[in-house]
């Protein structure tokens, strides 16, 4: 199901769906060229922009590296070595998705 609306902050950066308090990071995966994308605070993982905006897609950043064997559990890890930080998901890089479900962006909430 399509979530209903996304939070938007003053620097046009994409926050998190779930809990709205981080903000989405993109990840590429050097091995594979893939880029994931990631809330920076509950590590909910998104493999496509569009997957950010359905409440049934997501899994945990951890759980889903140690599938592609990036990380094993109780072993310390350079991330450095396996993947590359691409910045945060901006505006401009969902638009399309907002316009297409007919999302609600809303500013964040004042700590």
């Amino acid at each position: 199901m399509k979530i209903k609306n996304i939070v938007v902050g003053k620097s046009s950066q994409i926050y998190c769906p779930g809990f709205q308090d981080g903000r989405i990071m993109k990840i590429l995966l050097k091995k594979t060229g893939q880029v994931i994308h990631a809330c920076e605070e509950c590590d909910a993982t998104w493999l496509s922009l569009e997957d950010i905006f359905d409440d049934e897609k997501g899994e945990d950043l951890i759980d889903y590296l140690e599938t592609l064997g990036y990380i094993k559990e109780g072993i310390e890890v350079a991330w450095d070595d396996f993947s590359e930080d691409q910045g945060f998901v901006r505006l401009q890089d969902v638009e399309h998705i907002i316009k297409k479900y007919n999302i609600k962006i809303i500013p964040p909430t004042p700590l």
